[in-house]
């Protein structure tokens, strides 16, 4: 997972890529950790 939040691949370029693609989505359990962050 790089600093987005998203699930990325190990090689740069593609890690990379991933910072425009907004139909990638967050990494599993992000949400729910956030969530439970904020509601105590």
């Amino acid at each position: 997972m790089n600093h987005v939040l998203k699930v990325t691949p190990a090689e740069r370029a593609a890690n990379v890529a991933t910072y425009m693609d907004p139909a990638q989505p967050l990494a599993p359990g992000v949400v729910e950790a956030v969530a439970d962050f904020m509601l105590r």
